[in-house]
């Protein structure tokens, strides 16, 4: 059988987890399956840096500029906020179902976090303490959100 494989890393995989309501729900004539590489930004844990612009305010502003198309259960859900509807765990709340047809690929110290956060490497202690605090939040969404399928 054929089946669609919608895919993206990083950005990209914030693009799936925003667009993938749509295009399981276009997309009726095969089955539709998505695997997010990275994408999976938290909105709640401040930046090691005070320089860095914290997720939700790039969210806030990106939203616009990409044009996404985030399920509309979200988007009615959070109003306002739908800004968060970019965020891979907000979005997964009210992804379609099964949740079997999606897989989370997410490291717990995604290199582009930590980049954008102030860390430079190698870390140092402070650093890393911070880190180790990054990869538990990480891990507790997982369990919060009751991800099906996650590689980490």
């Amino acid at each position: 059988g054929t089946e669609l494989l919608f895919t993206g890393g990083s950005a990209g995989g914030v693009g799936v987890f925003v667009n993938y309501p749509y295009v399981k729900e276009t997309v009726t004539w095969m089955p539709v399956k998505a695997l997010p590489d990275a994408g999976w930004f938290l909105t709640t844990i401040a930046p090691y840096s005070k320089k860095s612009v914290p997720v939700p305010k790039m969210l806030k502003e990106g939203m616009a500029a990409w044009r996404g198309l985030p399920g509309t259960k979200c988007m009615d859900a959070l109003g306002a906020d739908a800004y968060q509807c970019y965020s891979g765990p907000i979005a997964y709340l009210y992804m379609p179902q099964p949740l079997s047809d999606l897989m989370v690929c997410k490291a717990q110290t995604d290199a582009w976090t930590v980049g954008h956060d102030g860390v430079k490497m190698p870390p140092d202690a402070n650093e890393l303490v911070w880190l180790y605090e990054l990869a538990a939040e990480v891990r507790e969404t997982f369990v919060l959100d009751k991800v099906v399928n996650v590689f980490s």
